[in-house]
């Protein structure tokens, strides 16, 4: 790992993953320092989290040999992002201008003591499926109903394209749901 930066990672979480999947084994590191570690704290601690192995020193060089990451190439990119934010106010490399998506200002990586997290990609949901009708009906092909076959959600294909809102696949799934039961129901007993 070369300690260098693949992308701007403001946008969500969707383009991260497509160019994290273009890393060496679909695998990433996450630099930050105490300070970024500590602002987001709108929950508590889940099991989850207890559970992300987080490398922590107390300085860029010792963070890198920790984690497997060239130590010059980490810090060289750190001193660089850094400069940015001081010199003209966002990341030059690549145009990042935003903390996260249109919103909130860069922050440096610069307060001991520093960590990385490992990411690595994965499929947290799928946007295709089989094919429906207004009433949840599988259809085929030839776009005929399969008899009895109902689906939403995730399994069925057509609500989503390559993007979606955040939340809002379980309100298609929800709203699929009904729609399949109110019609399922009216169907005669096997």
């Amino acid at each position: 790992v070369d300690g260098e930066r693949f992308h701007d990672e403001s946008p969500w979480y969707g383009h991260i993953t497509g160019v994290g999947m273009s890393q060496p084994g679909g695998a990433y590191w996450a630099v930050y320092d105490s300070k970024i570690r500590e602002a987001p704290r709108p929950v508590k601690s889940t099991p989850s989290m207890d559970k992300t192995k987080e490398v922590k020193a107390n300085t860029i060089e010792e963070l890198a040999r920790s984690a497997g990451i060239d130590a010059e190439g980490l810090k060289k990119t750190i001193d660089k992002y850094n400069s940015d934010i001081d010199s003209v106010g966002y990341d030059t490399v690549f145009g990042r201008e935003h903390l996260f998506g249109p919103a909130g200002l860069l922050v440096k990586i610069g307060a001991p003591p520093f960590y990385a997290v490992k990411c690595a990609t994965s499929i947290t949901s799928m946007k295709g499926g089989l094919k429906i009708n207004g009433r949840s009906q599988v259809i085929n092909q030839y776009s005929e109903v399969i008899p009895s076959l109902y689906a939403g959600g995730e399994v069925a294909g057509g609500l989503h394209g390559k993007s979606y809102l955040l939340g809002v696949m379980t309100s298609g799934a929800v709203t699929q749901g009904i729609i399949a039961g109110k019609n399922a129901v009216k169907e005669p007993a096997f």
